[in-house]
């Protein structure tokens, strides 16, 4: 598994003492973003909610409407009835609706999904001679592209990360799409012959299920990480059934979705590598007659949403941590001189803004024309740096060797590097310039 999954995944997810929220009435599966805005629908109405308020988008004009995704910046998207064709929008955070098309002679469309840069996936149909056939989509600068298939006849996007790199399914099996590399298979558990993506994360983990072979037709949650994929199993398994799905994951490699229980029941779960699967029942003190069914989406606070059965009815929930961050952790570097003498030292400080309540580690790359182990030292692992728990920042120490050579300045550059758990601040690069100190 790489670092995206493991890291921080007790730090963003507690698990332990959730604050529930009761939303109102909902019908589909809700989505939040980085800072707590939710979508979601009712009565074939999509909504926003922020700050204890509800508020209907309407429709592209055809009285329906359905919000799947909600990014940073505050945009939805779904699908709506224009009085003509259901068709993918998106809705600005300033109120405006915008009608997103369909591939050439497609009579429908969704979006599925937006990133904080704008990019949207879905799938449209393909105006085939029946209007039976849909592919993947991707909505960008104004332009539909259509995404193909593996090798079969449908297709449809589920997920977009900051990145760029999509997820979905195509003819039963789970996807992931790069502009580099097109649309591969990202395969199944093994013996199994169907499979689906619904989420990836920063880092490029993936979440989603499997067939699982075997009698009664099981589907297991699954994570796709690195080319290897990891059956997360069941909350319990039972005679009756044995079916888990997983529908998000956030910066923190933290899971959510829903699995059955010995009873046949469905309840949502969450997953951190460190206490594995558990039942959001268990975690929240929820009012009688309430059963959280489906956690479908976490944001990178540890802030879960998702539908709970209360009474017959089908109510929205937020999920917060007792003790949620105000904010996602934003890293940058700097340093305590630009030039050191060879036999000298200097140090790159990497800062986060504010104090993490669990360990950070932060990547970096290192470039410049001095050579590591020739002409200089740092202290530490290479390629990582971690910021301890309770602390704001981290050091690594550049030692400048004393090579009694005449040659030329020489510069270390470092630069932060993307990953779980913190977000990139400016500056994200730093130099030190090595000092040649032997005359000619």
């Amino acid at each position: 598994m790489t670092l995206g999954f493991f890291l921080l995944a007790t730090s963003l997810a507690r698990a332990q003492d959730y604050v529930l929220t009761d939303l109102g009435l909902g019908d589909t599966s809700p989505a939040i973003n980085d800072v707590g805005t939710v979508t979601g629908t009712t009565s074939t109405q999509a909504w926003k909610w922020q700050s204890g308020v509800r508020t209907y988008l309407g429709s592209l004009g055809g009285g329906t409407s359905v919000g799947t995704s909600i990014n940073a910046k505050g945009t939805i998207v779904g699908y709506s009835y224009n009085g003509a064709y259901l068709d993918a929008f998106a809705y600005s955070s300033s109120g405006v609706f915008t009608d997103l098309g369909r591939l050439l002679g497609g009579n429908q469309s969704a979006a599925m999904s937006v990133n904080d840069f704008g990019a949207i996936v879905g799938y449209s149909y393909t105006g085939d001679s029946d209007n039976f056939l849909f592919h993947a989509a991707l909505w960008s600068d104004g332009t539909i592209s259509d995404l193909a298939t593996l090798a079969g006849s449908n297709s449809e996007a589920h997920d977009v990360n900051n990145a760029g790199v999509i997820v979905g399914t195509s003819d039963n099996v789970a996807f992931e799409y790069t502009t580099s590399s097109g649309m591969q298979s990202l395969g199944t558990l093994p013996g199994a012959a169907a499979s689906t993506a619904w989420a990836i994360n920063s880092a490029g983990v993936v979440v989603g299920h499997s067939e699982v072979p075997g009698p009664n037709s099981r589907t297991h949650a699954v994570v796709w990480d690195a080319g290897t994929i990891t059956d997360l199993g069941v909350l319990v398994a039972g005679p009756v059934s044995e079916t888990s799905e997983a529908l998000d994951i956030n910066s923190a490699g933290v899971i959510v979705g829903d699995s059955t229980i010995d009873s046949g029941a469905v309840h949502a779960f969450v997953y951190d590598p460190v206490r594995g699967m558990q039942d959001l029942n268990l975690l929240v003190n929820a009012p009688a007659g309430w059963t959280l069914t489906t956690a479908t989406a976490i944001n990178d606070l540890g802030q879960i949403v998702g539908l709970a059965s209360v009474q017959g009815q089908t109510h929205v929930f937020l999920l917060s941590p007792q003790a949620v961050p105000t904010s996602i952790p934003r890293i940058s570097i700097s340093v305590s001189s630009p030039e050191v003498s060879e036999g000298a030292e200097a140090t790159f400080t990497i800062s986060a803004s504010s104090i993490n309540p669990a360990p950070i580690s932060v990547g970096y790359s290192v470039s410049g024309h001095a050579n590591q182990g020739q002409d200089y030292l740092l202290s530490g692992p290479t390629q990582e740096v971690i910021i301890p728990a309770g602390q704001s920042s981290a050091t690594i120490v550049l030692h400048a060797l004393l090579d009694n050579l005449s040659e030329k300045n020489e510069t270390v550059k470092m630069k932060l590097t993307r990953g779980a758990g913190y977000k990139l601040s400016t500056p994200k690069t730093a130099a030190i310039t090595i000092v040649n100190t032997t005359s000619p």
